[in-house]
């Protein structure tokens, strides 16, 4: 209860931290880990698509979006749907 309540507290400052500095990525990459440690997925996913949109390539972000469920990843055109994967989620190579 105390580390949601603290969780909540650093939302609630990175929120306020990044509305006059938008540009800091540190600031964001670090409230999407804070989001997703919420279950707030589709929220920390909408900050690390703002991220990668930036540094397409970073491994940080595409790791911490990797991590997110695929439940709130949308499919992309081309990417194997929920019933043609292998059992423990490893997209198949039809």
């Amino acid at each position: 209860m105390v580390e949601n309540a603290r969780l909540e507290d650093a939302e609630e400052m990175l929120q306020q931290w990044l509305s006059s500095n938008p540009e800091d990525q540190e600031a964001r990459f670090l409230l999407a880990r804070v989001l997703a440690w919420q279950e707030k997925h589709a929220e920390a996913l909408e900050q690390y698509e703002r991220l990668l949109g930036t540094e397409p390539d970073n491994g940080d972000y595409l790791k911490g979006k990797a991590m997110l469920p695929e439940v709130v990843r949308p499919e992309s055109p081309g990417t194997p749907s929920k019933t043609q994967s292998h059992p423990l989620g490893i997209p198949s190579r039809r």
